[in-house]
């Protein structure tokens, strides 16, 4: 429910007010167990009801600000580092099936690669090795399912250029190579 911008199309309760509730149960993010990275202007809170959740001390990070008098705030932009981390992320979105190197994704964000390395991983609690891998799984698990094409070009497809190397991180993140989620959801290779 992102557009290409990775901004939230969802539309929060209406005018009068403006707050909803939503229950998010897996599989979601194309059969991985997390949320794919989104703007909006609103602000989200969550209920873990099962699982895990990461970095509490941001999150009471985050109840001190909603504590606070947001008349007391002034309106903040969105920093510089926070912008190229965002384009950093949009680039990877766009491009994910060709290859992409952490020097290419610091030179966009107009950082050096140990300081783009070191907010990217504040910013969204991976690399930037595991963000791309993350989007180029979810892109493979979706063709896994929706088509009958061969794990190999399934692999080569989303951006991996080695079939050893997308078994490894597949079966690492699922738990199972991509022949067996496969057929556990009811797909065959051709």
């Amino acid at each position: 429910m992102v557009n290409k911008q990775l901004r939230e199309e969802r539309h929060h309760g209406d005018i009068s007010l403006p707050v909803s509730g939503y229950r998010v149960q897996p599989p979601y993010s194309a059969h991985l167990g997390e949320l794919e990275c989104h703007w909006h202007s609103e602000m989200e809170l969550f209920q873990v009801e099962r699982g895990t959740m990461r970095v509490r001390a941001q999150l009471l990070e985050v109840f001190a600000g909603l504590a606070g008098s947001a008349a007391q705030r002034a309106p903040q932009r969105e920093s510089a580092p926070a912008q190229g981390i965002k384009a950093a992320i949009e680039y990877i979105q766009g491009n994910y099936r060709q290859p992409i190197t952490v020097s290419q994704l610091a030179e966009l964000s107009h950082m050096s690669s140990g300081h783009f390395c070191r907010l990217f991983k504040k910013y969204t609690f991976k690399t930037p090795v595991q963000y791309i891998n993350g989007v180029r799984l979810s892109a493979a698990t979706d063709l896994l399912l929706e088509s009958d094409r061969k794990v190999l070009d399934v692999a080569f497809d989303t951006g991996f250029n080695s079939l050893s190397y997308f078994i490894g991180v597949f079966k690492q993140s699922m738990g199972c190579t991509p022949t067996e989620f496969r057929r556990r959801h009811g797909r065959q290779e051709a």
